[in-house]
């Protein structure tokens, strides 16, 4: 079995090894023989398990090697807004945004909560337009808090190093040319080898409203 595990096969090795041994030394085990039939039953039991294991593990694998399939309910012609960056650009900092499907519209980022840290990541701008030619585009973000003084986005690390927060979910909004709403539901996480010490990424899309 080429992917049964190792260590179940010596255990039923040595279970059957024992079971042998008691049988072949029936008069030193007298009246025990019954301890090797339910040592073989052990063994039987093992190797049925390893079976199992093995092809649920071959099936995991060359499930891994097909493709995915597409989502379901999606246009195939869509726009598909995804998170490139967080970080500074100039003077600026937010989030880095493109669009690699259809043109996308009133391209939006709603509130994002910063956990229990009381404070909020805003992104106050909407993109009206955003198209696969408009390569990257970048949303100021900044940080609110109701009972304290806000920051602007360059503060997100620390906001989040200080209230022990490892990541963030948020989504981007936006339309497609038929008015039809999609939500790209994305990620925002302390990453040491990122350039601001945060990494983006994209989790999955889905359509909000299909007039």
């Amino acid at each position: 079995m080429r992917h049964v595990n190792p260590v179940i096969l010596v255990i039923a090795a040595m279970l059957n090894a024992i079971a042998t041994a008691i049988l072949s030394a029936n008069n030193v085990f007298k009246g025990h023989t019954w301890v090797a039939w339910c040592l073989f039953g052990v063994t039987l039991l093992l190797l049925a398990w390893a079976g199992i294991d093995a092809a649920f593990s071959s099936r995991r694998e060359q499930e891994k090697l097909l493709p995915r399939p597409k989502q379901a309910g999606l246009p195939e012609h869509r726009p598909n807004v995804r998170p490139s960056a967080y970080g500074k650009e100039g003077d600026a900092c937010g989030l880095t945004i493109a669009n690699p499907g259809y043109a996308a519209s009133d391209v939006h980022i709603p509130p994002v909560p910063v956990a229990w840290s009381g404070y909020t990541l805003i992104f106050p701008d909407r993109v009206p337009l955003l198209t696969e030619r408009d390569h990257h585009r970048l949303i100021v973000a900044r940080l609110a808090h109701s009972a304290q003084p806000g920051f602007g986005g360059e503060q997100l690390l620390a906001v989040m190093r200080s209230a022990n927060i490892d990541s963030l979910k948020f989504a981007i909004v936006y339309k497609d040319e038929d008015s039809r709403e999609y939500r790209s539901n994305c990620e925002i996480e302390r990453n040491a080898n990122a350039p601001s010490g945060l990494a983006v990424g994209f989790l999955n899309q889905e359509l909000v409203k299909d007039l």
